[in-house]
């Protein structure tokens, strides 16, 4: 006769759970975060050992190649030195979009007769009298 019609017991469900990472995720930065920053080329000009030398020194730069600094603006980057003052005085003029677009304006005061070094532009404003 007959099998017995024996219902099996409904087996639990066992919950699965995901792992969870044990290590830190870096942070995200948000605008207030971070602070992009972007290198500005310049040229060195020289130095002077006061101020006004450099304003001097700017006035006779804008005299005989003002083609070629029109667009730029001078600051004043002071250095350490390895001679007898502590520091040096140096007119700083640009920015300048890459370090190729400084060489060639030095290779240009060069070609005027005056010394000139590519630089970072990086200093405080050469107020003018």
């Amino acid at each position: 006769m007959g099998r017995s019609t024996r219902k099996q017991a409904a087996r639990p469900k066992i919950a699965t759970t995901k792992s969870i990472p044990t290590e830190k995720s870096a942070p995200i930065d948000t605008p207030a975060d971070s602070v992009a920053t972007k290198t500005e080329f310049a040229v060195d000009l020289g130095t002077a050992p006061t101020i006004e030398g450099l304003r001097q020194l700017w006035d006779s730069v804008r005299s005989n190649q003002s083609s070629l600094v029109d667009r730029l603006r001078p600051v004043i980057a002071v250095r350490e030195s390895d001679k007898t003052a502590p520091v040096e005085l140096h007119l700083v003029v640009g920015p300048l979009t890459n370090a190729a677009a400084a060489a060639r304006l030095c290779a240009s005061f060069s070609t005027a007769g005056r010394a000139c070094e590519p630089s970072v532009f990086d200093g405080q404003k050469l107020a003018q009298r």
